[in-house]
Parts: C-alpha cells; sequence; structure tokens
C-alpha cells in the first residue's frame, strides 16, 4: 500500500503534459483528453478520445483506426516509468485504470518511453532502448498499394510443444509475417 500511494505521488508531482504534435510520449508524461502524438512521418497518429475516452491510432490520409484499446471512459494515457503504458479513468486514481500495456517491472526507468512509428505500430522502449511491447504495423505500410486478401498458412507457438497451425487473412505475405512473428510462429504449415 505504502508503495502505491508513493508511486502515485511521484507520478501526480511528476506528470508532465505532453506537446502538440510531440512524437513520443516519456516516462511520466501523459496523453489527456483531446491531445494527438503524431508518428515521425506524419502518417500515423494517437488520439486519447475526448469523445468516448478510447486510445486509438489513426491513419490520417484516410482517418481509418488501425488500432484501439476498447476501453471507453479513460481521461489520459500515461506512459509509467515503470515501463507500463495505462489508460486512467481519473489520472489521479491508480484503481480507475481502463488498459495497461501489462509491461509494468519493478524498476524505475526515467528514460522509458512510447512511440508511434512511421508503419503505425505503437511501441515502448526501456531507457536502454530495447524493445518493450508493441502493437502490429498497419498492414497499408507493408503493403503494396491495391493489395487484395490471400489465405496464408501460419504456424503460431512453432516452438512449444504444441504448435497451433490456422490459416489467416493477409493483405501480402509481409502482413502474414508479421503476424506469425508477433505469436513465435512462422508463415507455413506446422510439421
Amino acid at each position: 500500500m505504502k508503495n502505491l500511494i508513493v508511486t502515485m505521488f511521484a507520478l501526480m508531482m511528476g506528470l508532465i503534459s505532453m506537446e502538440a504534435n510531440a512524437q513520443t510520449l516519456q516516462a511520466n508524461q501523459a496523453l489527456m483528453a483531446g491531445q494527438q502524438l503524431y508518428s515521425s512521418n506524419g502518417r500515423y497518429k494517437l488520439v486519447m478520445q475526448a469523445s468516448d475516452g478510447n486510445l486509438v491510432v489513426y491513419r490520417v490520409n484516410d482517418n481509418v483506426a488501425i488500432w484501439a484499446t476498447h476501453a471507453l471512459g479513460g481521461t489520459a494515457a500515461v506512459m509509467q516509468q515503470d515501463r507500463n503504458f495505462v489508460v486512467y479513468g481519473d489520472i489521479n486514481n491508480a484503481a480507475s485504470w481502463r488498459w495497461a500495456s501489462q509491461t509494468g517491472a519493478p524498476v524505475v526507468d526515467t528514460g522509458t518511453y512510447l512511440q508511434v512509428g512511421d508503419d503505425g505500430a505503437l511501441t515502448i522502449y526501456s531507457g536502454a532502448g530495447q524493445k518493450v511491447w508493441g502493437t502490429r504495423s498497419d498492414p497499408a505500410a507493408l503493403c503494396p498499394p491495391g493489395s487484395t486478401k490471400s489465405t496464408y498458412a501460419i504456424c503460431m507457438f512453432a516452438n512449444s510443444p504444441n504448435p497451433i497451425g490456422v490459416n489467416g487473412q493477409f493483405y501480402c505475405l509481409a502482413e502474414a509475417q508479421q503476424f506469425a512473428q508477433s505469436s513465435s510462429g512462422f508463415v507455413g504449415y506446422c510439421f
């Protein structure tokens, strides 16, 4: 309980609102309702929606949502110095969290940050520059324009005792490979 109180006090005292058109969210910075974070190429934006409290990544040119928490009622998304990215309903109440990346660690990493990539992926990096967590890239950034969906065989959890074979619909091989890698697998049939 004492650690929670100390953590919340440090968070409230050190919380910094991010600048407009920023490209990263540093440790102890918050994306408040109505604010946006852009990729360096300007093609993607992370929005803490004021209308419903959902945290969403949009492709800017056509305003298509490519990733979302689907957690309503958020008022702020905080990049915490324990490497956890959390959406809160009330920034002053730790119990009000709506969604989290589940990457919290028993560390204080003031160099950790969240970045919106030029491919639309959200990534958390440690202060040492190591990837801690990430979302998938926008298929439109991976595949040639005009690509249509095709079926690819995916072997998920390939190194486990019980790999899982699935068929998935993807716009191109690069998108299928990205999905397979996110599940410790590969494109192809399990043997």
